[in-house]
């Protein structure tokens, strides 16, 4: 292979360079306008600091005043709208419907687990029920997002609702939250509670 010279190799690396994907990119608009707005700034600061006459330094002040007060009316008049705009579009796709299974629902499947031997699940739903009904008969409020403790503390009925209400909650937050064993009886123990919580009310 032949050695190239120096200029050779000068010349083939400026056809390489020169090929548009090695160019530089060209500003864009905004970027060109943005470039015209800081060379007049810094032409009215040259005026404003450097300038002899008295006039041309009150003008330059004038300007540059005008300026920002119009930068600043921009920023409070049109920057916190288009903030709100966005919010408000945001918040307009929540979907804030609660698809809640009701008593009934729950009963079938705890039913379903109970049959499939998930007695966890089972326990699970006969509280799910149990909560569903006391909602459905407006005893407790329709409040997503409950803990079981507020669950607890929102009943108010006799003792000898409220008192099998305390051991059922407790129950289920063994068992799901805690990782308790359970089985068969667990379930059939949760069915006992949720009967003296809601049998008064002709519920099964």
């Amino acid at each position: 292979m032949a050695e190239e010279l120096p200029d050779e190799l000068r010349q083939r690396a400026d056809e390489v360079l020169s090929q548009p994907k090695f160019q530089a990119a060209e500003p864009g608009l905004l970027d060109r306008a943005w470039d015209r707005v800081l060379e007049f700034i810094g032409d009215l600061l040259s005026v404003v600091t450097g300038g002899t006459s008295f006039g041309g330094v009150a003008v330059g002040w004038f300007i540059l005043a005008v300026m920002i007060g119009l930068i600043l009316y921009f920023l409070v008049r049109f920057l916190p709208r288009s903030r709100r705009t966005r919010m408000t579009s945001a918040v307009a796709t929540v979907d804030v419907r609660s698809n809640r299974q009701s008593r009934k629902e729950w009963l079938a499947e705890a039913e379903r687990a109970e049959a499939a031997g998930q007695h966890r699940e089972a326990v699970r739903a006969r509280y799910r029920a149990t909560v569903a009904g006391l909602v459905e008969g407006d005893e407790l409020p329709d409040t997503p997002g409950a803990t079981v403790s507020e669950l607890a503390e929102a009943f108010e009925a006799e003792p000898a609702r409220t008192d099998p209400f305390a051991s059922s909650t407790d129950a289920f937050s063994d068992v799901w939250y805690g990782d308790a064993d359970a089985d068969r009886s667990s379930s059939d123990q949760a069915a006992r509670w949720d009967e003296q919580v809601l049998s008064d009310r002709g519920r099964s």
